[in-house]
């Protein structure tokens, strides 16, 4: 037996003679005592030479992949764990952007002049997207059917998303498929009136970016005309976050760091911490000509060196505040590029697109709604390897977070997206505090679960 390349051990934690082993692969999380951890040092050993009473143990590693048999090739496991993922369509996934346009200016958004041009979906296009959404979901024939609604600024045209969201969903009632789907808004337009008809169509959530506390986010997300947009925010999300789940997102970098744990003062002085379903920091990246991007375009890595130990500052001082925040380490590394048809963008032209980093290029399009299928473009994109398993990679224990890292920052950065970006430096300087938060959120959650009182029949 062997220990997996993909099994990372945290010694001495959560105290002296206690240690997490956790896998990247499969996510399983586990405390081991000093005995187990002496044994896995020692891997490979024979199950023969391990004493009778650890044996059953070492067969509970396995089935969590902490370890693995002596003739596995990890590598064909890594192949077929990607492909899985890769074209699993148990989710039928589009993100739709009712417009490029936007009512805010800020100055760091990804889409930089693409937003200019006003273009807005029309009733006929809308048609088509929830034709191809209806006839893309009897081909794949998932469990379940999500639109996001984004742009520029996805209320700037509230009827067509209205439209498409009531369509589906009266479509996928007569149908096995379950359907909902989220907005991603600046929160301008946000009103109670417009929540109580959409929760009649099944919207699951709206996400809001404020990027800081008050001076901050004026500065970073301000309207169109220079006014500021903090305050009318705040007043949206008290007005609607006891119907719809509110996930607010934040965005920093540098300078603007500090600010975030003021917005966090201003939450619970407001009593908006029990409100929020949900919040997360992430970087800001700079901007890149000809294609800019923000931070939900891009790796954390590709920042600042020292925005991953932020980002784990804020992600405990969070937790220490008792704010609801994503688990760490969740999620595989296949993203919507290299994902299969299941999992693709529309445009407010019905033009498809697999990264949101290159919405509005139209050289990088993989179709049209028009089309029943996608393009040759996109058949290139699903040509190639995700990851570089004779080079980079092979012995990569990150390789399930990253899957050969950004295929739009390779190829800014190399020429190809076929290229790897590696992100081995950034996980290689956090991952062992991401494991350990990960654990505390476990227990957390543990903890909660044995605060409710048992059900009586």
């Amino acid at each position: 037996m062997k220990i997996s390349q993909f099994t990372i051990i945290v010694d001495d934690y959560p105290q002296p003679g206690k240690h997490l082993a956790y896998n990247t692969r499969t996510q399983a999380l586990l405390v081991l005592n000093d005995a187990i951890r002496s044994l896995l040092r020692e891997m490979p050993v024979a199950v023969t030479a391990v004493a009778e009473e650890a044996r059953p143990i070492l067969t509970k590693l396995e089935e969590m992949g902490i370890t693995l048999r002596d003739d596995a090739d990890e590598l064909d496991i890594m192949r077929d764990w990607f492909e899985t993922i890769r074209y699993n369509s148990k989710k039928l996934e589009a993100y739709v952007l009712t417009t490029y346009f936007c009512n805010f200016a800020c100055p760091y958004c990804f889409e930089g002049k693409v937003k200019e041009q006003k273009r807005f979906m029309s009733q006929e296009k809308a048609q088509e997207i929830v034709l191809w959404l209806k006839n893309k979901a009897m081909e794949v024939n998932p469990e379940k059917i999500e639109i996001v609604f984004y742009g520029g600024e996805p209320l700037l045209n509230v009827p067509m998303l209205e439209y498409i969201a009531r369509e589906m969903h009266e479509w996928t009632a007569t149908t096995p498929w379950h359907f909902e789907f989220n907005i991603i808004t600046n929160g301008s337009l946000v009103t109670e009136a417009l929540v109580d008809r959409l929760n009649g169509w099944g919207l699951k959530s709206l996400r809001i970016t404020l990027d800081g506390d008050k001076e901050q986010h004026d500065q970073y997300r301000p309207f169109i005309s220079g006014k500021g947009s903090f305050d009318i925010l705040i007043r949206n999300i008290k007005a609607v976050a006891h119907k719809t789940k509110v996930i607010l997102a934040s965005n920093f970098n540098t300078h603007s760091y500090e600010s975030l744990y003021k917005l966090l003062d201003f939450f619970e002085a407001e009593g908006l911490k029990e409100k929020i379903a949900m919040i997360d920091f992430k970087p800001i990246t700079e901007r890149r000509d000809p294609m800019p991007h923000d931070s939900q375009a891009v790796a954390t890595y590709a920042c600042d060196p020292g925005h991953g130990e932020k980002m784990i500052q804020i992600k405990k001082e969070l937790m220490r505040r008792g704010f609801a925040t994503s688990r760490s380490l969740d999620g595989g590394g296949v993203c919507h590029f290299k994902s299969g048809e299941h999992q693709v963008i529309i445009d407010p032209d019905g033009v498809i697109f697999k990264c949101p980093a290159m919405v509005g290029h139209y050289d990088k399009s993989c179709g049209n709604v028009s089309d029943l299928k996608l393009n040759d473009r996109y058949k290139d994109f699903m040509s190639f390897d995700l990851v570089e398993w004779k080079g980079k990679c092979q012995d990569c224990q990150y390789v399930p977070f990253c899957a050969g890292g950004c295929n739009y920052h390779a190829e800014l950065q190399t020429g190809s997206y076929k290229n790897v970006f590696c992100e081995r430096d950034f996980f290689d300087k956090t991952i062992h505090d991401y494991i350990k938060i990960k654990y505390e959120q476990l227990m957390a959650k543990k903890r909660e679960r044995e605060k409710q009182p048992a059900l009586t029949v």
